[in-house]
Parts: C-alpha cells; structure tokens; sequence
C-alpha cells in the first residue's frame, strides 16, 4: 500500500510505503515533512482505515480511533462523495 497526502493549494506531497495499520503513523510523517497540519480540512476518497460505515452523500460513521487523532491534531476531515 502507499499512503499519499497532498496539499491542495500547494500540491506538496509526501508518499509513504506502508500499511494498513500505519495510516495514522503516515499523517504524522506527512506533517512533520510539511511543516504542521492544514488549518482547514484534508480532503479523503475510500478511506476504510478511519471509517467504519460510509452512511448518505458525505457522511460517515467514523472509528474511535480516527476521530480521537483529528481532535488531538485539530483538522476536519472533508469526505468524497461515493459514485
């Protein structure tokens, strides 16, 4: 697996090798390369390691786990819309 992160305005990247469970250990790794975390939201698509159930349009039912991790790095998290 490869865990990417990119900046949307910027488009500064950071790709990672990885696994499934390092998904937080990539975050973490990605804003110490890029210097902290975006002030207003990072934008997500198939997200399977942090949601538990995709439920309407962009709503999730998020784990514990990943809500506790943007609560303490203070982001929101912007999901995509299923097609």
């Amino acid at each position: 697996m490869l865990f990417t992160l990119r900046l949307s305005y910027s488009g500064k990247a950071v790709h990672r090798p990885t696994s499934q469970g390092a998904f937080l250990e990539g975050h973490v790794k990605a804003f110490t390369v890029l210097g902290g975390v975006p002030s207003v939201h990072i934008r997500y698509d198939s997200l399977k390691p942090a949601v538990k159930q995709v439920l309407f349009g962009r709503s999730r039912l998020e784990s514990a786990r990943w809500a506790s991790f943007k609560s303490w790095y203070q982001f929101s998290a912007f999901y995509c819309a299923p097609s």
